[in-house]
């Protein structure tokens, strides 16, 4: 089951083409993300694509030392939202023990402050971000090497990119999720792989250079086999 894990939506974005694209991008699911607050639910799941996709639903936060996604178990925390804005992990951590916190791209210095190589003394992360609709060989490279030292899932995900972009990255689940609560679970046991799709020679011009000699295989569209898998 592919999934989306990592789809910002700023407020007031319309849903139809971020769904539109996921769909189109051959993806079996998304994880939408408000900024800060809570994602728009309803819309989502009231949308004309709505029904076609399974769909998870989280916060992206910015901390001291860089993004998380955090996904709870239970979406009804999200109905009477009065949380302040963390500062620390620590304080993500702490709005509920039941929920997934994910690193965003920890070497991903391009949107401001990132973990860095602080990722290794975080302590209660489920998982990190390792593959962005950047493609970004170097610092990707150095995500994986993270998740695997800290033995978190490692998992793919667009990003804070444009509804074009989806498809690029995303997260392999070795069994269907079909609900918040089955997502946090395969996360907590690791049972994932990040992947990357190329979908244009553009792309592949984009993907190559020195750290890296050949192209991928992928693209729009189911794959017949995901191509350039990580798992931990």
């Amino acid at each position: 089951m592919i999934v989306d894990l990592y789809v910002a939506v700023p407020k007031g974005e319309e849903l139809d083409p971020i769904l539109g694209s996921c769909i189109e991008a051959g993806l079996d699911g998304v994880c939408l993300l408000g900024i800060g607050e809570p994602p728009p639910i309803k819309t989502a799941q009231e949308s004309r694509f709505g029904a076609r996709l399974k769909l998870f639903f989280g916060v992206l936060f910015q901390v001291d030392r860089g993004g998380l996604v955090w996904i709870p178990r239970d979406t009804e925390i999200f109905d009477n939202w009065n949380i302040k804005p963390p500062k620390t992990t620590n304080d993500v951590l702490e709005i509920t023990p039941d929920a997934a916190t994910i690193a965003v791209h920890p070497y991903d210095r391009s949107r401001g402050i990132s973990f860095g190589d602080t990722i290794f003394q975080t302590i209660g992360l489920t998982g990190i971000q390792v593959a962005n609709a950047k493609q970004d060989r170097l610092r990707n490279n150095m995500a994986i090497d993270a998740s695997t030292r800290i033995k978190v899932a490692p998992v793919g995900g667009t990003g804070m990119e444009k509804p074009e972009r989806i498809g690029r990255a995303a997260t392999v689940f070795l069994e269907d999720v079909e609900d918040q609560a089955s997502l946090i679970d395969s996360l907590l046991r690791g049972d994932t792989w990040a992947v990357e799709f190329l979908g244009s020679l553009q792309d592949e011009s984009d993907y190559r250079d020195e750290r890296y000699k050949g192209p991928r295989r992928g693209g729009r569209g189911r794959p017949p086999r995901p191509q350039g898998g990580y798992r931990r």
